[in-house]
């Protein structure tokens, strides 16, 4: 078996079913037997076929945090250009670190031909910011904090629509800044695998 799960359905192609409706399977666990009789009685050795759904359970957390930086500008504004032919680039002005400044980039380029380089002049404004801390709503963290735990649930192949059942558990994180969500879904899935003789 792939996964845990509880076993919903067998469609049996080749071999010996070593688990029934109603089982409960654990991951790594023998569910056909490529061991099998065929129509005249003779014992037969293979790969096994066929196919085992089970009700399989998912588990995937979620967090975010109630408060954010955002940043306010404070007015003071520096301007950089950069002149740049192919590779080489030359620098007129300073450039200001990105923690405590935001940039905007503008650039023209123009073409000398297919045997020249191209020329190009990009202009930095680089805007001064203070961070300031902002409270997020509740419902807006818990959004953000579900979307986060399903994505985790999407990188495991899970979909929304073929979820049989979801539970959604939120509770504060221990700090009062930030919110854990659960995601608990249950599916149908195949869970068998197949190894070759």
């Amino acid at each position: 078996a792939e996964n845990d799960g509880l076993v919903t359905e067998i469609l049996l192609l080749r071999g010996t079913p070593k688990v029934r409706e109603g089982d409960t399977v654990l991951a790594g666990d023998l569910l056909i037997s490529g061991i099998y009789y065929d129509g005249k009685g003779v014992k037969q050795f293979g790969a096994a076929q066929g196919v085992v759904k089970a009700r399989v359970w998912y588990r995937a957390v979620g967090e975010a945090s109630l408060t954010r930086w955002e940043p306010i500008q404070t007015g003071n504004r520096h301007r950089q250009f950069v002149f740049s032919l192919g590779t080489l680039e030359i620098p007129m002005g300073k450039s200001y670190p990105l923690e405590n400044h935001t940039r905007e980039i503008k650039e023209w380029t123009l073409s000398l031909g297919r045997s020249m380089a191209p020329l190009s002049l990009k202009r930095i404004d680089f805007h001064e910011v203070q961070y300031s801390r902002v409270n997020v709503a509740l419902e807006e963290a818990k959004t953000e904090a579900y979307n986060t735990a399903w994505e985790n649930l999407t990188n495991r192949g899970l979909e929304k629509k073929g979820i049989l059942m979801e539970k959604i558990e939120d509770d504060l994180m221990v700090d009062q800044d930030g919110i854990r969500v659960t995601v608990n879904v249950e599916v149908e899935q195949d869970i068998s695998r197949f190894f070759s003789q």
